[in-house]
């Protein structure tokens, strides 16, 4: 873990969010650099016939099968952060006073065993694991979320995200679990590209009276635009 230093959140400035109904929209490297972030998003309910954009995003999680009884959120994002490659580190997406920074509202906490758990409702755990220079090929699941890459980029390093252990809410059950895969590419010095792609899976939408499927919609973009805008305006003294 990297060694603690004094922090500190700027305002964090309106984050600009446009989505597209292509799993693999093309970046609007314009759009890009005025601070804009490209996303796809789709809900999907269980039943015989997947979308296209469901059988890719399984892909990337071995524990997926055909008949998962789960209702599965996807969603695609593309941005781009004033920061230099070297600011994406190991050491960084482990250090808890990092995450607690850049994602106040989690209550992020580090567990005995090197989980980390999210205090949220519903609270769950996570682990992170790093790959530095991964490359396609190595396993199925990596190389089914280098196809959803630029064509041609390769990062600099993925860190890939499972959540799991979720807990009740009201006595129904919440998520099963989820993935997130997050790239980071070199694209000039002091800029960096990142692609991240997320699938959570869950036993129930939340009732209809607490907001149904347009809650978990606001919540997946409203808490992408949120993380994104602290990570920006995140600065150590």
């Amino acid at each position: 873990m990297a060694p603690l230093v004094a922090l500190a959140i700027l305002a964090a400035s309106p984050v600009e969010m446009r989505q597209d109904s292509d799993l693999e929209f093309a970046v609007d490297e314009a759009f890009q650099q005025d601070g804009g972030v490209q996303y796809f998003y789709e809900l999907a309910e269980p039943g015989p016939q997947p979308s296209s954009a469901l059988t890719r995003f399984r892909a990337m999680d071995p524990e997926s099968t055909l008949d998962d009884p789960y209702v599965v959120v996807m969603s695609r994002l593309v941005y781009t952060v004033e920061r230099d490659i070297s600011f994406f580190t190991e050491a960084r997406a482990r250090d808890v006073s990092y995450l607690q920074q850049v994602a106040p509202d989690m209550g992020v906490r580090l567990e005995p065993d090197g989980t980390f758990r999210v205090n949220r409702t519903p609270s769950n755990r996570f682990k992170l694991t790093w790959f530095e220079e991964p490359v396609a090929g190595k396993a199925p699941a990596m190389t089914a979320f280098f196809g959803l890459l630029p064509q041609g980029a390769k990062p600099a390093s993925v860190v890939l995200q499972k959540n799991f252990d979720f807990a009740r809410v009201m006595g129904w059950r919440t998520g099963e679990r989820a993935i997130t895969y997050t790239a980071h590419f070199a694209i000039a010095p002091g800029r960096t590209r990142v692609v991240v792609c997320s699938m959570s899976l869950m036993h129930h939408l939340p009732p209809f009276f607490l907001g149904g499927r347009g809650r978990v919609f606001r919540e997946s973009v409203d808490g992408a635009a949120s993380l994104i805008g602290q990570l920006r305006a995140w600065t150590e003294e």
